[in-house]
């Protein structure tokens, strides 16, 4: 599975796109979404995953 930068990167700040697209980057090269049992539950757990990095890095998508 593979997700598009550009439509993710779309309501983000500017000084938060290079954390996101770090992050987008990571998760296509890791091949364990790939072998989750259906695409929903892929989107949903990146959901969480990206909810949750925002939520600790103050919307920033870097590292504090």
């Amino acid at each position: 599975m593979q997700f598009d930068v550009t439509k993710i990167l779309q309501s983000t700040a500017q000084t938060a796109k290079v954390g996101v697209a770090h992050l987008v980057a990571s998760v296509n090269a890791d091949p364990l979404w790939d072998s989750l049992p259906s695409q929903d539950i892929a989107i949903r757990q990146l959901a969480y995953f990206f909810a949750t990095v925002r939520h600790e890095t103050a919307a920033t998508y870097l590292p504090i």
